[in-house]
């Protein structure tokens, strides 16, 4: 219903008025109109008669901004937005309208349309009867070049403008393009709209105010109520979202909450593992020694491994686990005693663990 409102009060110029019509496959297009007998409320005019410009002031008071504007264009149909004030500077998108326009209430560049398709630093080539019209959105403004001998493609577009050659284009075939002003229309906010509203230049009488204010009003009550169905629509949709989605955030919570328990209790067990005593290489030192000796004992005392037993010559034995990589301060507990050949021992030595060891051993390979 909006769609086709906005057909009805909106024309486009382009050396003529036109209208937005729908042809025999349901398809916009537009339709020349005499310029005499119509009246515009609301006119889209082609980028060939307007300029536009992107001029920065160094000064960030709105309102000496707007006056150096006005004073700067007197005399001229001009109109501008404020695109962005930041570090003393203030950013203002200008169109200056031709004097071959005709009069309506809201008149529009039909480069601002388009730039509501566009995301910023994306540029989009519009084909239509006469040359293609690139357009792009750069930090908050817009710009747009019919093309030419210089402008001939994306490319060198965006090079004239300041933007990366390879940013992203988009198309609008010509087909595509009349539905997309109008489209483009209705997601211009009601702030956007304001900038371009004039009166026409006669006396103003109770007639002519009601005729100025009838499309501003039919143009609120059709955002507002075009905004309530939208926010109606998007609670409703994100509520259905939200109740498809239960499932897999509990699941998440679950997931979540066993994480946590699982991670407690590595934190448990890395605590307690750090303080136990790494004393795996002892195996590496007996598996050497039971050939050599036969033992009574072998037991752990106050971080000491004990052992006694029976060997031919029990120094050879200390000797033999003091060159051991893994062994550090092996002893006698005990004096050694001879019986039917043997020398009875009481060895008592500390091990290095296996980590300190495997370094050592790999610093002196580098060595």
């Amino acid at each position: 219903m909006l769609f086709a409102l906005l057909s009805k009060i909106t024309h486009y110029y382009d050396n003529g008025l036109y209208a937005f019509s729908s042809n025999t496959q349901s398809a916009l297009e537009l339709i020349p109109i005499d310029q005499n007998q119509s009246k515009s409320l609301l006119l889209i005019a082609c980028r060939r008669y307007y300029t536009e410009l992107s001029r920065s002031y160094p000064i960030e008071n709105r309102s000496e901004v707007k006056k150096l504007v006005k004073l700067e264009y007197q005399g001229q149909k001009v109109f501008y937005k404020i695109a962005k004030v930041d570090n003393g500077k203030t950013q203002v998108n200008i169109w200056v309208f031709s004097a071959q326009l005709p009069q309506a209430f809201l008149t529009l560049p039909e480069s601002l349309l388009f730039s509501t398709l566009l995301t910023n630093n994306d540029i989009l080539k519009v084909n239509g009867q006469h040359s293609p019209l690139f357009v792009a959105k750069h930090n908050e403004v817009v710009s747009s070049q019919l093309a030419g001998a210089l402008i001939t493609n994306p490319q060198s577009f965006a090079m004239a403008i300041g933007l990366p050659g390879n940013a992203k284009v988009n198309e609008l075939t010509p087909e595509a393009r009349v539905s997309a002003l109008l489209t483009s229309l209705k997601a211009l906010s009601i702030a956007d709209l304001s900038l371009f509203f004039t009166l026409p230049p006669v006396k103003p009488t109770s007639h002519t105010i009601k005729t100025a204010l009838l499309p501003s009003v039919v143009l609120f009550v059709m955002y507002m109520f075009g905004s309530s169905a939208y926010l109606l629509v998007y609670k409703a949709y994100l509520q259905s979202q939200i109740e498809q989605q239960t499932d897999g955030i509990n699941t998440a919570l679950d997931i979540s909450a066993n994480m946590e328990a699982q991670l407690a209790r590595y934190t448990v067990t890395r605590k307690f593992m750090s303080k136990q005593k790494d004393v795996a290489a002892v195996w590496l030192v007996m598996v050497e020694l039971f050939p050599e000796a036969e033992f009574s004992r072998f037991q752990l005392e106050q971080g000491r491994f004990v052992l006694a037993g029976q060997v031919e010559r029990a120094t050879t034995l200390l000797e033999q686990l003091n060159a051991h990589p893994f062994v550090k301060e092996a002893r006698f507990d005990n004096p050694t005693r001879n019986s039917r050949g043997k020398e009875y021992f009481v060895i008592s030595f500390t091990v290095k663990s296996l980590k300190s060891s495997g370094d050592e051993m790999q610093g002196e390979s580098d060595a």
